[in-house]
């Protein structure tokens, strides 16, 4: 009798065990995710965060600071406003193409000014992460922790790229710069009673490519073990 439960008992956990093969991957998947976290004191965790978050802030303001990398990277250079970039790009075929050139570098340089500014905001931002925050961070997606970091600090990186940008367009001549190109006859027509802000635009653009950026930093640390630089990165990350 026993032998015949003790079979009965076998086969039903043998079905059991292969109609849930898939509950046993996704549970086997679930644990290799958090592998890398659960021997982390609380104490470990919040500050390996801070670690990550300071590592990715420093590597992508230092990046985007220099001028040179947003203007030979097509992604990450910053294009005259729309509308007119449809005068520019007209203006570059009809002989003005170094003052259009001038006019896109002159944008650039005002954005890496202000980026360059960032760090100590980042830093406020980071000093304030709580043990919930960390676990949660680390729990999101690729991009969690940047969009964390858009969430607290654009507001207060406007504020403080804004009058930066302001100074930078002025020590470049930008105004000066962009005047020349819409009292072009060809643009004259086109642009006449356009107002553009200018402040504005760079100051937005570069927060957009701050924050690009960092996000990429974020998905090395994520994903890449060679991007972890510390002992404590590569116990929160994982070492491989």
């Amino acid at each position: 009798m026993k032998a015949k439960l003790l079979g009965s008992l076998i086969l039903v956990l043998v079905f059991f065990s292969s109609a849930q093969a898939g509950f046993w991957e996704r549970l086997e998947n679930i644990l290799k995710k958090t592998t890398s976290t659960q021997g982390l004191s609380q104490e470990e965790l919040i500050k390996g965060l801070k670690e990550a978050l300071l590592v990715a802030s420093k590597r992508a303001v230092s990046f985007l600071g220099d001028p040179e990398n947003l203007l030979q990277n097509p992604d990450l250079r910053i294009p005259p406003p729309p509308k007119v970039a449809k005068v520019t790009n007209f203006l570059k075929k009809v002989g003005f193409k170094n003052q259009v050139e001038n006019f896109e570098e002159s944008l650039n340089v005002a954005a890496a000014a202000a980026i360059k500014e960032a760090l100590p905001v980042f830093k406020q931002a980071i000093s304030a992460i709580t043990f919930e925050d960390a676990r949660q961070l680390l729990k999101g997606g690729e991009t969690a922790i940047t969009d964390y970091f858009r969430q607290k600090t654009s507001d207060e990186l406007y504020q403080r790229f804004y009058p930066l940008v302001q100074k930078s367009l002025k020590k470049v001549g930008v105004t000066r710069k962009y005047q020349e190109l819409i009292n072009n006859s060809y643009a004259a027509s086109y642009l006449r009673g356009t107002k553009v802000d200018l402040d504005h635009y760079v100051t937005q653009a570069a927060l957009d490519r701050l924050f690009d950026t960092l996000a990429q930093e974020e998905i090395k640390l994520r994903k890449d073990p060679a991007a972890r630089t510390t002992a404590l990165l590569r116990k929160l990350f994982g070492s491989s």
